[in-house]
């Protein structure tokens, strides 16, 4: 199932971009660890299907390798630049707990949800929007209710 989040463009006209669970874009056939850091961190390019994130909004998880020292920000920032995906979420797991969020600037659109209980929106997507505001050069994303 896809599902689109729209957001306002210059031209009066609507963008469409894609939500993908990272996870959900990994290569089958894929030559690399079968680990967290390739399958939900979004640290490494050559681990997810280039047609599936392409333009889309992905959303990686905050996992063992952020905790142990091994994944960071920029990689994702690096993953998203490579793969031309149009944002990235990163997004809190129950099992490792809430996560500090440092505010540093991202080159491609970026929000992070560092809570356990705000991350809950990623099960439950379809009650929540993703708008995208283009401002001159800069991309803002924004997490909402959507009305029903």
């Amino acid at each position: 199932m896809h599902i689109f989040f729209t957001g306002p463009s210059f031209g009066n006209g609507k963008v469409y971009h894609k939500l993908v669970l990272a996870k959900d874009a990994v290569k089958i056939n894929g030559t690399f660890p079968r680990t967290a850091e390739y399958l939900e961190e979004c640290q490494h390019p050559e681990a997810l299907d280039p047609s599936k994130v392409f333009g889309s909004i992905v959303i990686c998880t905050f996992s063992e390798g952020f905790l142990n020292g091994t994944s960071t920000l920029p990689a994702i920032v690096g993953t998203a630049e490579a793969l031309k995906f149009e944002g990235f979420i990163l997004t809190a797991n129950p099992r490792y707990g809430d996560y500090i969020a440092e505010p540093i600037p991202f080159s491609i659109p970026g929000i992070l949800i560092p809570s356990v209980a705000d991350s809950k929106v990623k099960a439950s997507r379809l009650n929540y929007c993703i708008e995208l505001y283009y401002l001159l050069d800069v991309t803002l994303i924004t997490l909402t209710k959507c009305r029903l």
